[in-house]
């Protein structure tokens, strides 16, 4: 089985306020007997996709010697977590609630996407149309930090709950170069369309 964990940390430069990663731990769990591992990737913007560390956004951004120390330090929590996983889980019972933790991630709405969606369809939205992840808080492996969502670009829609001060999110149907305004109705249809025929290729 394997699961997506967003490793959720400001990380430390010197003279620097800090850089938020996106880092992404891909988790494989065996259930018999009971196993973890996984790797660790990040965006790299010249392949627009994630790939390994080395190749990814640290080395283009960082010095040589600062990406390695920067690698080096996530590789650590990977590993210090996969270690935490392999001592506290070690009974079917105990890798079930852990999974179902994974499997229903919580989520906090902004209250701008709960005026024009129900809590299911941000529900459905969150966990079937887009990639379902938790946020691991390396500082506390023992639980997940809820996601925030407040908006999001993809799938032919860019939703966003900032552009303004009232009490609605502006909603743009993105098709070619032209930006239409679209009802959280339809920008659901569009979103579920745009699912299926990536599902379908």
């Amino acid at each position: 089985m394997n699961y997506l964990i967003i490793i959720d940390h400001l990380y430390k430069l010197a003279d620097d306020p800090g850089i938020n990663w996106s880092l992404e731990l891909n988790l494989n769990i065996k259930e018999s007997p009971i196993s973890f591992s996984g790797g660790l990737t990040c965006f790299s913007n010249t392949e627009q996709k994630y790939v390994e560390l080395d190749k990814s956004i640290i080395t283009e951004f960082l010095t040589n010697e600062e990406s390695k120390i920067c690698i080096n330090y996530y590789e650590n929590i990977k590993d210090n977590y996969i270690k935490y996983l392999t001592e506290a889980i070690t009974t079917k019972e105990q890798l079930d609630k852990y999974i179902n933790k994974l499997n229903y991630p919580v989520t906090q709405y902004n209250y701008k996407l709960l005026n024009v969606f129900t809590f299911e369809e941000l529900e459905y939205i969150s966990n079937e149309l887009f990639t379902k992840y938790v946020l691991l808080d390396p500082n506390n492996f023992k639980n997940f930090k809820p996601n925030k969502l407040a908006g999001w670009y993809g799938l032919g829609i860019e939703l966003n709950t900032d552009s303004d001060t009232n009490d609605y999110p502006e909603i743009l149907h993105l098709i070619d170069n032209d930006e239409i305004v679209v009802t959280a109705k339809e920008a659901l249809q569009i979103m579920k369309k745009e699912k299926d025929l990536k599902v379908n290729k």
